[in-house]
């Protein structure tokens, strides 16, 4: 706090009010960069099994631990389920998401991009996309980072997860419209941001 109020003006727009917005956006980035593939912008999850695997010794979970403090078993609980269900042949979420990354990227974002607008804002209706394009939208590391700093938001994620592995027929209304209900957890600064790097309303 006392290095943020001696800057005297935010290095950044919108500035950090708080030490507390300061550590998330570092576990954030942290996060972020961890997730996505290569210089591109989706998410890795072939990286993220070994990641998953490597959380398992105790080094590697002492300095994951230290970066991410009191969101570290948020963390690890969803790098295991994304571990778990995104392996080929397992039904779930993630594998849902791996498979979307097989689309036409420009198609995908496009839709998945206009999938969550519908849901974030609550608006009803068939939205007529397949269930990868329905979930490609956790192909974006900056939102599994926003996700995976707030534990009530993997809560539902993981939730979500769960009812994909035991009904692999449900609509894709019905995975947008529970998306939807995960972001509503995260705080307005985080969708704010969302809303700014993907383009979308998420307010």
């Amino acid at each position: 706090n006392k290095a943020l109020k001696a800057a005297g003006k935010p290095l950044i727009e919108p500035p950090i009010v708080s030490a507390k917005r300061a550590k998330s956006l570092v576990r954030q980035s942290f996060v972020r960069e961890t997730f996505k593939k290569g210089l591109g912008n989706e998410v890795d999850f072939k990286s993220l099994r070994s990641l998953a695997k490597s959380l398992d010794n105790p080094s590697s979970q002492k300095r994951i631990a230290a970066i991410m403090g009191e969101d570290f078993a948020a963390f690890k609980r969803l790098t295991n389920a994304i571990q778990d269900s995104s392996i080929t042949g397992r039904r779930g979420l993630f594998n849902l998401a791996l498979r979307s990354q097989e689309i036409n990227a420009a198609a995908k974002i496009a839709q998945a991009g206009g999938t969550l607008g519908f849901a974030a804002t609550g608006a009803a209706g068939t939205l007529g996309v397949g269930l990868p394009l329905a979930a490609a939208v956790l192909t974006v590391p900056s939102l599994l980072a926003k996700i995976a700093t707030n534990p009530r938001a993997v809560n539902r994620l993981i939730e979500l997860n769960s009812k994909v592995i035991k009904n692999p027929n449900m609509t894709p209304e019905f995975l947008v419209s529970n998306i939807g209900k995960v972001l509503e957890e995260l705080s307005d600064e985080d969708r704010a941001d969302l809303s700014a790097d993907l383009g979308i309303s998420l307010q």
